[in-house]
C-alpha cells in the first residue's frame, strides 16, 4: 500500500462579491477550523491549514475516524454546534479555554472532501466523482457529519442568509483538488457582526490608528485583531475618556505588537465596540473588521 502524502497543503476557495452561476456545485461554508485527518499505520493525524500537525486534539472525536481506512485522507472542518448552526466564538472559547472539560463544550466534524483513500491520490479525481465517493462511505459517529452539495445556489443563499450562517463556496464540479488558493473554487460570505473589549489603542505620533480587540474566556482577555476602519468614529462616539490607560498589556498570551513607528497605549478592557467583520481566520484572528 503507497504510503499517503502527509501534511498537505489545502485547497482554498477565492473569494467573490457574487453569486457565481454555472458548471457549480455548492455548499455551506461552515464556520470552523480547517482540519485535515489522516489514517496511517500509525495511528491518526490532523493538520491545520497552516500544516500544524497534531495527533490528538479533541477528544471526543478520537472514535470517529474507526471507519477510515489507513492511508486514506479526508478534508474537513471542525465546528461547534449552537442550535444545529455553527458558532466560531465557542469554538474559540474551546480552543483557549484551559478548564473546561470537552463535554462542556464538543465539536463536530464536517467532512467535505477525500483526498487519499487506501493509498490511492484522490485529489486527481473530479470533485463530483470524489463527492459521489464520499455519499458512499457512512460515518457511524454522530460527531462525523457529511456535507451537503446543492446545485441551486440561488436557493442556498437564500437559506443562508434567513439562518444566518457564514456563507457559501461553489466548487467547479469537474475540478481537481490543487493546493492553495484556486479560481475553481469561489466563495461568497455574509458580514457578521458582534462587540469586543478594546484593550489597546494603536498611536503613530499623537494620531490615533486603530484599536487592539480581545474576547473575554475565563475572566481572561483574548486578542483577536487591530480594526482601524471607523476609529474616526469611535473618537466621535467614546472620547478618550472612556479608555482608563494600563501599565502592562490586558491580553493574555500572543496579543498586538505595535508596527514601525507606532506605539500601543494599554487600557483597561472596559468599553464595548460594535464591530463587522468579514469571516475569522483558522488563528482566531478578524478579518476585514470595522468599527460601527
Amino acid at each position: 500500500m503507497i504510503e499517503a502524502q502527509f501534511p498537505v497543503k489545502v485547497m482554498e476557495p477565492i473569494r467573490v462579491e457574487a453569486l457565481p452561476v454555472g458548471n457549480y456545485l455548492y455548499q455551506v461554508k461552515w464556520d470552523g477550523m480547517r482540519w485535515i485527518t489522516y489514517k496511517s499505520a500509525r495511528g491518526t493525524s490532523f493538520q491545520t491549514k497552516a500544516q500544524k500537525v497534531f495527533r490528538e486534539r479533541f477528544a471526543e472525536l478520537d472514535h470517529c475516524f474507526d471507519w477510515l481506512p489507513r492511508e486514506s485522507m479526508i478534508d474537513g472542518e471542525v465546528v461547534v454546534l449552537r442550535d444545529g448552526l455553527p458558532h466560531f466564538p465557542s469554538l474559540l472559547r474551546r480552543l483557549h479555554s484551559h478548564s473546561l472539560k470537552p463535554s462542556e463544550l464538543e465539536v463536530d466534524y464536517v467532512i467535505f472532501d477525500i483526498l487519499f483513500w487506501e493509498g490511492n491520490d484522490w485529489r486527481k479525481k473530479p470533485l463530483g466523482e470524489r463527492l459521489d465517493f464520499l455519499e458512499q462511505c457512512s460515518p457511524p459517529s454522530e460527531r462525523c457529519h457529511k456535507i451537503e452539495t446543492f446545485t441551486d445556489g440561488s436557493r442556498l443563499w437564500e437559506g443562508i442568509e434567513r439562518l444566518g450562517l457564514e456563507g457559501m463556496v461553489a466548487k467547479v464540479s469537474t475540478s481537481l483538488y490543487r493546493g492553495g488558493k484556486d479560481s475553481s473554487w469561489l466563495k461568497l460570505k455574509k458580514f457578521q457582526e458582534q462587540s469586543f473589549f478594546v484593550g489597546g489603542i494603536k498611536f503613530k505620533g499623537d494620531a490615533l490608528q486603530a484599536v487592539c480587540l480581545g474576547m473575554m474566556f475565563e475572566g481572561k482577555l483574548v486578542y483577536v485583531g487591530t480594526v482601524s476602519n471607523g476609529v474616526s468614529r469611535l473618537l466621535r462616539n467614546e472620547g478618550a475618556s472612556a479608555f482608563r490607560e494600563k501599565e502592562s498589556s490586558p491580553f493574555t498570551g500572543i496579543g498586538p505588537r505595535p508596527g514601525r513607528g507606532e506605539n500601543i497605549r494599554w487600557v483597561e478592557p472596559t468599553v464595548l465596540l460594535k464591530t463587522r467583520f468579514l469571516e475569522w481566520t483558522d488563528e482566531g484572528k478578524l478579518r476585514h473588521a470595522q468599527i460601527i
